[in-house]
C-alpha cells in the first residue's frame, strides 16, 4: 500500500503515524467502526460493524480477546490487534483461532449463551472499556442503541445467538503493517481450515498526519473478502438456508393465521416469478427469501426480503450511494424513485409509507398485518417500476 499527497511541486509520500501501544491502535478501530471493511466482507451495501466488547476474558487460561464485534445481521467477529514491531507469526494466527475455539467450547456448557452475554457485560465494566461507547452495557443494550426499532433489535440479537450456538466466527488480525509471513499463514489457514467455518483475514490500518487533518488508509489481505467468505464452503458448512429449510420453518414455526398464509403464499409465488428464481435464502436462524429483479438495479441488488415468519422488508439501502469511510449512505435517484412509487400509491401510503416516514426507518421489517392487505399493490409496483 502506498499513499501520496499532492504538493505544488509534485507528490510526497507521507510517513504513517507510529503507534507506541497496541491499545491506542485498537482504539482507532473501536472508536471509528466505519473503517472496518464490513461491506467488502458481506458484499452488502449498508452493512455496519458494531464493536461490543474489549478484553473479554475466556476460560481455560486462553486469556482475553482484544475486540469482539458483530454486524447488523448478527455475525460475530474476533479482532486481534497487533503492531508490526510486536509481530510473531507462529503465535498470532493461533491466538485468534484459540479464541474462536474457546467460544465454541463455551456454547457446549450449561447456559452457554447466558455465560457468553455475562462475559460481555463483565468486560464492559472493566478498566479497558472506560470511555468506550459500550462501557457498562450488556449485549442487549448495545444492540438496542444501534437498532432503535424493537423488532429489528430482537432479530439482530437472535442472529447473534444463532451464530454463537452454531460456532460461526470470523477472525481478523488488525495491524499497522501486514508482514509477508502473515500473508502466507493466512492463505494456508483459509485453505486447510475452511471446514471449521473460521475464515481469517488481515486488516491493515495506517494513520497519516496532514496539514488538512488526519487521513486513515486501510487495506486487507486477502483483497477480495467477499470471495474469502464463500470460497471452498458449501451450503451445509456455511449454514445457508434453502427452500426446504424455509418451507419447514414456515409450516412448523411461523405463527400465521389461515388467511395470512393464503396471502403469504400468493405473494411469495408472485415474487419468485418476478425474480425468475434469482433468490437466496440467507444464513439466518429464520430463513428468508432475498429477491432480485431485472427491472430494478439490473438484477444486481436484492430489494425484497421475505422472512419465513411472515415479515417483509424492502432494502432501499442497497440502492444508496456509499462512499468508503464517509458515513452513512446517501439516497440516489434510484432509491428516491422506488420510495416515490410507494409514497404516491394511496393504498401503500396508508399501510406502509406513513409508518416508514414517521419512524425514519425505510428499511424496517413490516409485520404481516401491515403488508399483507396490500400485497397485490406491492406486486403491481414491482412489475411497473424500472430503475
Amino acid at each position: 500500500m502506498s499513499v501520496f499527497i499532492k504538493k505544488d511541486d509534485g507528490f510526497e509520500e507521507p510517513v504513517p503515524t507510529i503507534f507506541e501501544k497496541e491499545e491506542v491502535f485498537g482504539d482507532l478501530i473501536i472508536d471509528n467502526p466505519k473503517i472496518f471493511p464490513i461491506e467488502k466482507f458481506t458484499g452488502s451495501k449498508g452493512s455496519e460493524w458494531i464493536p461490543i466488547a474489549v478484553e473479554m476474558r475466556l476460560e481455560y487460561g486462553l486469556g482475553r480477546l482484544d475486540v469482539l464485534g458483530i454486524d447488523n445481521e448478527g455475525c460475530i467477529y474476533i479482532i486481534e490487534n497487533k503492531l508490526h514491531k510486536n509481530y510473531q507469526k507462529k503465535t498470532l494466527r493461533q491466538q485468534g483461532t484459540d479464541y474462536a475455539f474457546g467460544l465454541r467450547d463455551l456454547k457446549e456448557h450449561h447456559n452457554g449463551w447466558e455465560r457468553f452475554k455475562k462475559k460481555i457485560k463483565s468486560a464492559n465494566k472493566s478498566k479497558w472499556a472506560k470511555s468506550k461507547k459500550f462501557q457498562n452495557q450488556s449485549l442487549e443494550e448495545i444492540i438496542k442503541d444501534f437498532k432503535e426499532d424493537e423488532d429489528d433489535s430482537q432479530r439482530c440479537l437472535n442472529e447473534v445467538k444463532n451464530n454463537f450456538e452454531q460456532g460461526n466466527y470470523t477472525l481478523v488480525v488488525a495491524m499497522d503493517r501486514i508482514p509477508p509471513g502473515l500473508r502466507v499463514s493466512i492463505a494456508g489457514h483459509n485453505e486447510i481450515d475452511a471446514k471449521h467455518e473460521v475464515p481469517l483475514f488481515a486488516l491493515e490500518v495506517n494513520q497519516f498526519e496532514t496539514t488538512k487533518g488526519e487521513i486513515i488508509v486501510t487495506s486487507t489481505y486477502p483483497y477480495d473478502l467477499e470471495d474469502l467468505k464463500d470460497k471452498g464452503r458449501d451450503k451445509a458448512r456455511r449454514g445457508e438456508n434453502d427452500i426446504e429449510s424455509f418451507q419447514k420453518y414456515y409450516e412448523e414455526i411461523a405463527e400465521l393465521k389461515e388467511d395470512e398464509r393464503k396471502d403469504f403464499n400468493e405473494f411469495r409465488q408472485d415474487i419468485e416469478k418476478l425474480a425468475e428464481e434469482d433468490i437466496w435464502y440467507g444464513r439466518s436462524a429464520v430463513p428468508q427469501i432475498y429477491a432480485k429483479f431485472e427491472n430494478i438495479g439490473g438484477g444486481e441488488k436484492y430489494f425484497v426480503q421475505i422472512s419465513a415468519d411472515g415479515n417483509l422488508r424492502f432494502m432501499f439501502e442497497n440502492f444508496y450511494d456509499y462512499i468508503k469511510n464517509a458515513g452513512g449512505g446517501k439516497p440516489t435517484k434510484e432509491s428516491e424513485l422506488l420510495k416515490e412509487k410507494f409514497e404516491t400509491n394511496p393504498a401503500l401510503k396508508e399501510a406502509l409509507w406513513t409508518r416508514w416516514k414517521k419512524s425514519g426507518k425505510w428499511g424496517r421489517y413490516n409485520k404481516p398485518k401491515e403488508w399483507m392487505p396490500v400485497h397485490k399493490e406491492i406486486i403491481k409496483i414491482l412489475k411497473e417500476v424500472k430503475v
